[in-house]
């Protein structure tokens, strides 16, 4: 079953902070993040974005305000001002939480990676049209 990283850390952060909503930033590299809003629902994390990848400065600013979990805060301080604290990473505990709670609601879990950037990596075909 697929989960998304981020909805397991929006689960664990949502439950250990008591906040009614989140934002959830985690290191993307290339001075990027991988951030999605999250409110706290009746059966838990409700996705309020889409995952995305952006420059911490490209979030939205009311996204911002909002007390941040992951390693996003961290790293761009400036840019995430209300960290949690905690969770960093992913828990597979927290991921095996947000499955159940899915399966028993039936909820769909399709297991399709989610790439939200090309990869850096080319084909050789791709190589020679540049």
């Amino acid at each position: 079953h697929g989960v998304c990283s981020l909805d397991a850390l929006a689960e664990e952060a949502l439950a250990a902070s008591g906040a009614p909503e989140v934002l959830v930033a985690t290191d993307a590299r290339r001075r990027e993040v991988y951030w999605a809003r999250y409110a706290a629902g009746p059966d838990g994390a409700v996705a309020q974005t889409p995952p995305t990848v952006s420059r911490p400065d490209e979030v939205p600013d009311d996204a911002r305000r909002l007390p941040t979990a992951g390693r996003g805060p961290l790293l761009y301080p400036e840019a995430f001002p209300h960290a949690l604290g905690a969770p960093l990473d992913v828990d597979a505990g927290w991921v095996a939480r947000v499955c159940l709670r899915r399966r028993v609601t039936g909820v769909e879990m399709p297991v399709e990676p989610r790439y939200l950037r090309r990869p850096d990596a080319l084909t050789t075909a791709e190589r020679g049209a540049r």
